[in-house]
């Protein structure tokens, strides 16, 4: 068992007399250390914890180098492997997706943070907060060149030990705490991690560690298969489906055997979402509970069903968030019982012509599309992401399959490239749901772009709203902005995400 310091390693009063920044940065070393510059950063940390109100198992390794394999196991079960070249996760519906951008940015913070490892980055910028120097906390901005969030590490004044990171993006936001540090491997680590919330986020609790296993293979390269979705050749792929007169493409699964309603398809959506009176209907009890994104961070019940079913494709134990869907019902004339996206796509071709239309549902087996250019996908929280080049610049944009018509530019890309100072940038956008003015006065701007590109097409006169928001997810650092496919004169996509790639299709003459 772990022993908890009764005292700081480390008083403010005994800080050398140094700069802020150093002073700082080598008091927290201090503090981990007790000055003595600590061991080998590496080990293997087990204890119990929660995911999303479940009770686990949590186990997490440690390897020189900044290499983490966290793994919770019990009422759900959740990997995570990083590496400073990449990472990737089993989420807790079974999931095997790589950790890209945002995603694997936010994990190596956390336990960046956790083991210490934060101080030995040589990329990191480090400016404390000024404050009046009372109070049990101080904070510090953490800058690391091309990242996504904003960073802010607060710890105790006294012994500087972290006490709570919080991230931002955009919209995004996600806050862990870090509390009862004791003796682990190398130096002090915190005993308890809770990150966005002990009732429906993850709680990490350790209880004792050992040095590091010996593997015969290497655990950070582990593929897992997808065992929770079978295919039926004998049925056909077609999926009912429509376009609301919103535009969103709406489609008929089954869930549990049965025709519960309309689900909206969302290519964003990270998890399977069903409405209160679906999951009535099925009588599904809650397994769970997750902190949702929005105002208030509210909390969302955990729905385990027994089967979706969607053309040849049938889930196991699907898992859904339940949501009142009342506002998106009304918007699309439609009411709705559920969304359907990442899920689906990770595990299943999905072929979707906006125009018939027509959705088809197919196994990635040995999928093969005749004349099909496939364009190279990244993750960005689970929502499929390309490379398209513009006029006036280049970046990695967020797919969109609903129905919007112009291109998004987020307000850092617009920023970056100077966007807003270009000849056409002159025409006030209405109020776009995006921030449509900032803080500055400073409103949205809609253009058309002279051309596109992305997948091997090209569009001519492209409609696109050049953000100004410094809040929601129009600010967001992590991708360029949100492309609607058939904005490349495509009115057919395939997405192929267990192969990281997508086809844009233009309908044969």
């Amino acid at each position: 068992m772990l022993g908890v310091l009764g005292a700081p390693a480390f008083a403010q009063d005994e800080w050398p007399e140094q700069d802020p920044v150093t002073a700082f940065v080598e008091g927290c070393k201090t503090a981990l250390t007790g000055g003595a510059g600590g061991g080998p950063n590496a080990g293997l940390l087990t204890g119990k914890g929660a995911l999303w109100g479940a009770p686990c198992d949590v186990q997490l390794l440690v390897q020189p180098g900044a290499r983490y394999l966290f793994e919770l196991k019990g009422g759900f079960e959740l990997v995570y492997a990083i590496t400073p070249q990449s990472g990737w996760e089993l989420d807790p519906t079974g999931a095997q997706w790589p950790s890209e951008i945002a995603d694997l940015e936010r994990r190596r913070w956390v336990f960046a943070v956790m083991s210490g490892d934060w101080l030995a980055d040589p990329e990191l910028t480090v400016e404390p907060i000024a404050d009046d120097g009372e109070g049990e906390l101080t904070s510090a901005k953490l800058t690391r060149a091309g990242g996504c969030f904003d960073v802010e590490l607060t710890v105790h004044r006294s012994s500087l030990l972290p006490a709570k990171l919080v991230l931002t993006d955009g919209a995004v936001s996600s806050t862990i705490e870090y509390s009862s540090w004791s003796e682990g491997p190398g130096h002090l680590w915190p005993m308890r991690t809770v990150i966005d919330g002990a009732s429906s986020g993850i709680v990490i609790g350790f209880e004792s560690f050992t040095p590091p296993p010996h593997y015969l293979v290497d655990p950070f390269r582990r593929t897992v298969p997808l065992a929770d979705v079978a295919f039926d050749a004998a049925v056909a792929p077609e999926v009912e489906c429509k376009l609301a007169t919103s535009g969103h493409v709406l489609v008929h699964p089954r869930v549990d055997g049965k025709d519960v309603g309309w689900f909206l398809f969302d290519a964003g959506a990270s998890m399977l979402v069903l409405s209160p009176k679906a999951r009535a209907e099925l009588g599904l009890a809650a397994v769970g509970k997750r902190t949702l994104q929005g105002p208030n961070s509210p909390e969302a019940a955990l729905l385990r069903a027994t089967t979706l079913t969607v053309g040849q494709a049938t889930f196991a134990k699907p898992l859904f968030v339940e949501i009142d869907l009342a506002r998106v019902s009304a918007a699309t004339d439609v009411e709705l019982a559920g969304i359907v996206g990442a899920d689906l796509l990770r595990r299943a071709v999905v072929e979707l012509d906006r125009e018939a239309p027509s959705f088809r549902v197919k196994t990635s087996e040995g999928y093969a599309l005749d004349g099909a250019t496939w364009t190279p996908v990244r993750f960005d929280r689970h929502a499929a992401c390309v490379e398209a080049r513009f006029d006036g610049g280049a970046g990695l944009f967020k797919l969109d399959v609903g129905p919007t018509r112009e291109l998004v530019l987020h307000a850092p890309t617009v920023r970056a490239l100077g966007l807003l100072a270009k000849p056409n940038a002159s025409d006030p956008a209405p109020p776009s749901g995006s921030g449509s003015a900032n803080a500055a006065g400073i409103a949205d701007v809609r253009v058309d772009v002279a051309w596109l590109e992305v997948g091997g097409m090209r569009a001519e006169k492209v409609p696109a709203l050049l953000s100004a928001a410094t809040s929601g997810p129009f600010a967001s650092r992590a991708t360029a902005g949100v492309l609607p496919f058939a904005l490349a004169g495509s009115p057919r996509i395939v997405f192929d995400l267990a192969a990281r790639r997508v086809a844009f299709l233009r309908r044969p003459k």
